[in-house]
């Protein structure tokens, strides 16, 4: 009874299992991995996009969300929808001589420019704006114009007179 008992069970099948299970295993942490990257890319891209436009794009006249949603305001109009009260932009007359550069400001002579301003604005006086025209200080020549005032203004065709908004 001294025997030496020698197993006869084939062990091969077994390593094979648990070879490919860890094939598997490694096949599923290496897709995990993949899908990381692609998300990171992903991320990665989007943040240096913004990044770009914060930095290398013009700000658009709505700076803030705001003001980008917030809906023009609407005309008051009577029962028979005559309107009351209209909600538009209001401009500035600004004179600002260095339109042109070097040289003459103004296109035109300054008095018939004046003439024609004073046929917009009758309140205005022509000698004043005259004065103010040939002074060459940039300014102000009226405040709170209507649009179709800056139009009017606008044909007369000179680069000097400019109409911030206010």
């Amino acid at each position: 009874m001294s025997a030496i008992t020698v197993s006869t069970t084939i062990s091969s099948g077994r390593r094979q299992i648990v070879n490919v299970r860890q094939h598997t295993l490694l096949m599923a942490k290496w897709r995990v991995l993949w899908v990381l990257v692609v998300f990171a890319a992903i991320a990665v891209s989007a943040m240096g996009r913004i990044a770009y436009l914060g930095v290398f794009q013009p700000v658009s006249h709505a700076a803030s969300m705001f003001d980008a949603l917030l809906p023009d305001r609407g005309d008051i109009v009577d029962r028979n929808g005559v309107p009351l009260a209209r909600a538009f932009n209001a401009y500035s007359l600004w004179y600002n001589p260095a339109a042109l550069g070097k040289g003459t400001p103004l296109v035109r002579p300054s008095r018939e420019i004046a003439r024609e301003l004073v046929a917009i604005f009758p309140d205005l006086d022509e000698d004043e704006l005259t004065g103010k025209l040939n002074s060459g200080k940039p300014g102000y020549l009226r405040r709170r114009i209507l649009p179709e005032h800056a139009n009017r203004i606008h044909d007369l065709g000179e680069p000097a007179l400019e109409f911030p908004r206010e």
